[in-house]
């Protein structure tokens, strides 16, 4: 308050001219460029004092300020009790007011008072406040270390604590507070935004995370999670060696496709249905032209069926499966389609042939290469009604690996830009799943031996397989959503009972002979062919889907 009375003192000198003040106290630069909002009551005091004048601190080192330091040892003792009657004054002015502006009841304020006085903690930071922090602190718990890098900050008023403004919550209180900050369903950010202008207590953002982590309101409704780094298929080492397959809906008729992940090759059929067994003659037809491939990606319905796994058996050829629901982990595939769709709308539209456009289409240079896919797959350009020149058409072997693989590093860089990698899950977590737009609740059981892939279980008790970016990591407990499945389970297990019963003969005979070859396994029908609603009725799949393997 010196340089208050010395402003003051000298008011006929300094008034109405800028002034340079000179203060051996370094903090004062810092006091006097904050807002005054912003700062404890006694330093708003002090500033609003001050707001007449015109002044700048600098600092200076006593060392340097000669003529006051002689003379604030040589000072004339001087008492000015009107001067300390209107600082009383004020300051309970001061306090009062901003007592009666906070925004509680009375009641609620005093139970603050009560559980303030209470706390062991604030107890003894109203005493260090009072009487000074010790300077070794390493024996004070870690809250207390905390508020000493605020102490200049703190400050008590009418029995409370605040620290900038903002009330210091005692412990007993703190978890009625995050259900009042949370009460809307606000996010994490939102709710430190807001409590950061009501209320203050070391880790208080490491609260809200995880209380808000655990509302299984807002984990129901959370966004979808972004995406991560692109983790693409290795290209391999010659053609027609890794395939991709997928149906696709056009102009009322099904279509099986067919493309080459070395070369981009697609080929097309069309379907009379959607089944294993209509789809097998098609791809037998395929195969008999190129070959027979090492692996085939596709989707689990219907290549995850027993009669398509019996078909790849008998070729000998791999099965690899998408994660359900993630059409971008069967990324070739899809956009094939997209591409081929679009080749043929266009046919339609015009009233031209669509096999132009397919051979046309073929014939042209893969993106970002010199080669095309039929050039990549049969070392020669497919003869079209361009006018080509015969040593185009002979065949010609390039080593084109390099140029691929070059290529999908560029496609990975620039999706990279805007992805980062998800943590990896653990057996046991607690996480939430999206299904039809909602983010249901579940457990991680294992992790499936496709990359980012898992096995989990819904709070419904069906066991699925989902990519990691489908799941979200919550802190909820499983015990806060996983139902009592044991009845449920007995059921359904009396029902499998009374269904392979051989009372009704004439129903065994109906069902589809899939034995067909002596060596493979029986089928099994699926479990959750058995379920029952809550109203008793049972639940029976689609018909499409008896060679689904669960």
């Amino acid at each position: 308050m010196a340089i208050v009375f010395a402003c003051e003192k000298f008011s006929h000198y300094v008034y109405g001219r800028m002034t340079l003040v000179h203060s051996d106290h370094k903090p004062l630069e810092a006091i006097f460029r904050k807002p005054i909002c912003d700062t404890s009551p006694r330093l708003q005091r002090m500033l609003l004092r001050l707001l007449k004048f015109q002044i700048t601190i600098e600092y200076l080192p006593g060392s340097k300020m000669l003529i006051a330091d002689t003379l604030s040892r040589a000072y004339l003792p001087e008492e000015l009790p009107e001067i300390q009657d209107d600082l009383v004054e004020d300051l309970e002015v001061l306090i009062h007011a901003m007592s009666s502006r906070f925004p509680a009841s009375p009641q609620r304020m005093e139970d603050f008072r009560t559980e303030t006085q209470s706390d062991v903690v604030l107890a003894r930071l109203r005493n260090f406040l009072q009487e000074g922090f010790p300077e070794v602190t390493t024996d004070l718990p870690a809250e207390l270390k905390q508020y000493k890098k605020l102490s200049s900050d703190i400050y008590e008023m009418d029995g409370l604590l605040f620290v900038h403004g903002k009330l210091i919550v005692p412990q007993t209180r703190r978890l009625e507070m995050l259900g009042l900050l949370h009460e809307g369903h606000l996010g994490i950010e939102k709710c430190k935004g807001l409590a950061r202008t009501c209320f203050y207590w070391p880790g208080l953002s490491a609260d809200i995370e995880q209380f808000v982590g655990k509302c299984t309101i807002c984990n129901s409704f959370c966004h979808k999670q972004q995406k991560e780094p692109l983790l693409p298929h290795p290209v391999p080492g010659r053609p027609w060696e890794k395939v991709a397959a997928d149906i696709f809906q056009l102009f009322g008729n099904d279509y099986l496709l067919i493309v080459d992940y070395y070369s981009k090759y697609p080929e097309i059929c069309l379907l009379q249905g959607k089944t294993a067994s209509s789809l097998i003659p098609h791809m037998k037809s395929v195969f008999s032209r190129h070959g027979i491939p090492c692996e085939l990606v596709a989707d689990n319905m219907p290549f995850a069926s027993v009669e398509m796994q019996r078909f790849a058996d008998l070729w000998n050829f791999k099965i690899t499966t998408s994660s359900p629901l993630y059409a971008q982990s069967n990324g070739m595939a899809e956009r094939a389609i997209q591409t081929v769709k679009m080749l043929m709308k266009k046919a339609e539209r015009e009233g031209s042939d669509p096999y132009i456009a397919l051979l046309q289409y073929r014939n042209a240079p893969v993106a970002g290469l010199t080669y095309s896919p039929a050039e990549l797959l049969m070392s020669r350009l497919l003869r079209s009604r361009l006018p080509v020149s015969n040593d185009r058409l002979q065949p010609r072997t390039q080593h084109a690996k390099s140029a691929l693989k070059k290529r999908q590093q560029n496609q990975k860089k620039f999706y990279d830009r805007r992805a980062k990698p998800l943590p990896p899950l653990r057996k046991g977590d607690s996480i939430r799943v999206q299904q039809g737009g909602q983010w249901n609740a579940g457990v991680v059981l294992d992790q499936h031996e496709a990359p980012r892939s898992y096995i989990i279980k819904t709070e419904h008790g069906s066991t699925l397989r989902r990519n990691r970016r489908d799941l979200v990591l919550t802190n909820e407990t499983i015990q806060d959503y996983q139902p009592v499945m044991e009845e449920s389970i007995c059921n359904r297990a009396e029902s499998s009972q009374e269904q392979s019963a051989p009372d009704d003969l004439e129903s065994l005979n109906s069902e589809p002979q899939l034995d067909i070859l002596p060596d493979l396994e029986p089928v099994h029908t699926p479990v959750r062919s058995c379920l029952k609603t809550r109203s008793g009725r049972t639940v029976k799949p689609p018909v499409r889907f008896q060679n689904f393997v669960t």
